[in-house]
């Protein structure tokens, strides 16, 4: 599938659902968002659509610098972005492989929004805040437990800007896909969803790891079935966690594929 770095005229659309993926050809703007989302809390309990306007219309949060988190295109810094995390168990920094993976019974998959994502006691996420999970161990399977959670999270959730201020890499690359996910979620475009349409996590696969940069592959298996999308994304260390770069566009990712299998990538295992 060729890659494609322009927004179109629709706005970010939604390689996690099995229509949009295909239409995109790569993650334009945001992955998992398409206009207007039926909100699930982290409990799994259904709300309406309409929670998701009352989110997008709430008064914008003031900061000490006086700029305002609800201003598109600009980011700006609340006061639990850089606080502390707490030292967590997993200390591995060996490579990521099918025979060294996360361990049987290690993960647990919570819903949000519809989509299942994995967390770990050992690699994290160690605190939530509302909207935001942060807190991943400084080794590869806190890296690819930080990227899992953070692209499904700056764009689905009810606060959206908070989880891109404090989980997305500060830069014009935050700036640009800010302004992505608020024009999507401010004026939806597109139909929502079916839940039946709705991709999970099959695999991963590290594609490269230093204490400072990991780039990771997901491959994402539809009810459908047929092929596995598969995208790159990128996590930096800022000396307290990971957090997901954006591409100098704004994107989560140019590199989304398809694939028929994925037998040299790390299965994810069962259970959600």
């Amino acid at each position: 599938m060729p890659d494609q770095t322009s927004s179109g005229p629709d706005g970010p659309r939604n390689p996690f659902t099995n229509k949009w993926f295909i239409a995109s050809g790569a993650f334009l703007g945001c992955v998992a968002l398409l206009g207007s989302w039926v909100a699930l809390s982290d409990k799994g309990t259904r709300t309406t659509a309409g929670s998701t306007t009352a989110a997008v219309t709430a008064p914008p949060t003031s900061t000490p610098g006086g700029s305002s988190a609800g201003t598109p295109g600009s980011a700006s810094a609340s006061p639990s972005a850089g606080a502390a995390c707490p030292q967590l168990p997993d200390t591995n920094q060996a490579p990521l492989t099918i025979s060294n993976t996360f361990a049987a019974g290690e993960l647990a998959w919570k819903d949000f929004h519809g989509y299942q994502l994995p967390e770990s006691p050992s690699s994290g996420p160690a605190v939530r805040s509302g909207d935001v999970a942060r807190c991943y161990a400084h080794t590869p399977r806190g890296a690819v437990l930080a990227l899992a959670q953070t692209s499904i999270r700056s764009s689905n959730a009810d606060n959206w800007r908070a989880v891109i201020d404090q989980q997305v890499a500060p830069g014009p690359e935050r700036d640009a896909y800010l302004q992505f996910v608020t024009a999507a979620r401010v004026n939806p475009s597109q139909p929502t969803p079916g839940f039946a349409t709705i991709g999970s996590y099959a695999a991963y696969q590290v594609n490269s790891y230093t204490s400072d940069t990991a780039v990771v592959t997901f491959a994402i298996k539809f009810p459908m079935g047929g092929a596995y999308r598969t995208v790159v994304l990128t996590a930096v260390w800022d000396g307290i966690d990971w957090k997901q770069k954006m591409t100098p566009l704004g994107q989560q990712s140019s590199a989304v594929s398809q694939q028929q299998t994925i037998t040299t990538m790390v299965p994810f295992g069962v259970g959600y």
